[in-house]
């Protein structure tokens, strides 16, 4: 079991050293298609959710209804909302709350992304989480990432002409949020005509 373990988080990790590899020389190849966005987010929060219960977090989800199709990478788009999950999970304490989100943007675009009451991150260490291999310094938690989740989560919001932001306070928890442009909103009335 331990073998196992740890063959499947240096796996992890040699993927993620590829895919930032691929995005930062700019040959990620990504594969576009409508994708129902509420069921990945759905799919995703289950796949954490019993990591979170064994930590003693409460997983939330606070999706709103009826958001519509998104055209993306389904991979990529999973693999961001994982990374924000799994990082919450990871930075936040027994009896904490990890809320996944997502909502319209008054733009027609779609906003989501992962909101902690974990350790939080010094303002001046912000932007260097968002570096390969960076990590806040002065994080408390006994388990330690890798330091590619956060540029990962960027690169791929990026390469689909989003955007990712963060807002933390040390000790007051973190939320990542990632926007999706209008352009890969599928608008309710295609899909209307579709069916």
């Amino acid at each position: 079991h331990l073998i196992h373990n740890a063959g499947a988080h240096l796996l992890s990790l040699v993927n993620d050293l590829l895919d930032l590899s691929r995005i930062e020389a700019g040959k990620l190849e990504l594969s576009f298609e409508p994708l129902d966005f509420t069921a990945l987010l759905e799919e995703c929060a289950e796949t954490v959710a019993v990591r979170a219960r064994t930590r003693g977090l409460r997983l939330v989800r606070n999706i709103e209804p009826g958001l519509p199709c998104i055209i993306v990478d389904a991979r990529a788009t999973r693999q961001i909302a994982l990374n924000l999950l799994t990082n919450a999970i990871k930075f936040s304490e027994h009896g904490g709350t990890v809320e996944l989100f997502a909502r319209s943007a008054a733009d027609g675009g779609l906003t989501f992304g992962v909101r902690d009451e974990g350790v939080g991150i010094a303002e001046e260490e912000q932007a260097h989480v968002f570096e390969r291999f960076g990590q806040a310094r002065q994080s408390k938690s006994a388990e330690k990432g890798s330091g590619l989740g956060l540029p990962i989560v960027r690169g791929l919001a990026e390469a689909h002409g989003g955007r990712v932001a963060m807002q933390s306070r040390l000790n007051h928890g973190t939320t990542v949020t990632v926007t999706i442009p209008v352009e890969r909103v599928v608008p309710r009335r295609s899909i209307a005509l579709a069916s």
